[in-house]
């Protein structure tokens, strides 16, 4: 196992692995909607082994990087829930030591409440395996859903023996903390397109440049345009169909693209392109090479 080759001593905690990995899931017919609940998805997941004394920091260190990615990701209204056991009610959906769970479901409070975001604790809803984190958001029909979490494992590392020597000499069993802070990237895509329309900003856009020929004889310098802006790692793509400019434009605009380039006789004789935004908004000779800078500012910037 990777963790028996990192790890033997308290020295070596926390261990941080991550990856974006592939997951299958057997749903029952009829559950499966959109790219909300999917049979297989892609998942930014990470574990992170932890000490005990360890729990409260790493798991702040995870709250930390909600806040910084859903800002640049521009998500607003979320807040978190504690999702917390119920031994009342279903003691037989939890497992493990109710003084671990305790220990574990206090460390998560002290760490939301130092990291000072709102949140809400509700009984009932942690794994299986421990407590846990959830983001919750309200879709466009008002209905609240989980967009991503972060669990806390205090029962598995036992299970399968992920052990280390502690500073006594003494062997200790580590915590994990499970993160997948977008959850998985086809519900939180679903998300993105819902909130924006499917106005994606320019840098989460698959395509963000078309060009629009007026005619057949602007296609070579078109090329050219389309040449310099995949050289400098923008993404686009020409249209040189002999369609009218107006299909070009209303084609593109339901592809939900950020910019679409213009180029008639007049930008190539001036060695210029007119740039359309998304918003109908339209400049006139502007020059490319300042247009190249622009977008890549905007995308550098994730406007």
């Amino acid at each position: 196992m990777i963790f028996k080759q990192l790890v033997t001593s308290y020295n070596d905690l926390p261990l941080r692995l991550a990856e974006a990995g592939t997951t299958y899931r057997k749903e029952l017919s009829g559950v499966t909607y959109g790219l909300i609940r999917v049979l297989g998805f892609c998942q930014n997941d990470a574990h992170i082994y932890v000490r005990k004394d360890q729990l409260k920091d790493e798991f702040t260190k995870v709250l930390q990087l909600f806040k910084e990615v859903y800002k640049i990701m521009e998500i607003k209204g979320y807040w978190f829930r504690l999702s917390l056991p119920d031994f009342k009610k279903h003691p037989e959906k939890f497992t493990g030591n109710a003084k671990e769970w305790e220990f574990a479901s206090e460390e998560i409070r002290k760490a939301m409440k130092e990291f000072g975001q709102k949140f809400v604790e509700e009984r009932g809803e942690a794994a299986f395996y421990g407590p846990k984190i959830d983001v919750q958001i309200k879709n466009t029909l008002g209905k609240e859903e989980t967009i991503a979490t972060s669990q806390v494992d205090i029962v598995v590392p036992k299970r399968i023996g992920l052990t280390y020597r502690e500073k006594d000499g003494k062997d200790g069993t580590v915590i994990i903390i499970h993160r997948a802070i977008l959850g998985s990237y086809e519900r939180f895509i679903a998300y993105l397109l819902e909130q924006t329309n499917g106005n994606l900003p320019i840098w989460l856009s698959s395509l963000q440049v078309k060009i629009a020929t007026l005619s057949e004889e602007n296609v070579k310098y078109a090329q050219t345009v389309e040449k310099e802006l995949t050289e400098s790692g923008i993404r686009a793509e020409g249209d040189y169909e002999s369609h009218t400019i107006e299909y070009k434009i209303r084609s593109a605009q339901l592809q939900k693209i950020p910019y679409v380039i213009v180029i008639g006789k007049k930008e190539e004789a001036n060695k210029t392109v007119a740039v359309r935004t998304r918003d109908g908004k339209v400049k006139y000779g502007m020059e490319l090479e300042k247009l190249v800078k622009q977008l890549n500012d905007e995308i550098k910037n994730f406007r």
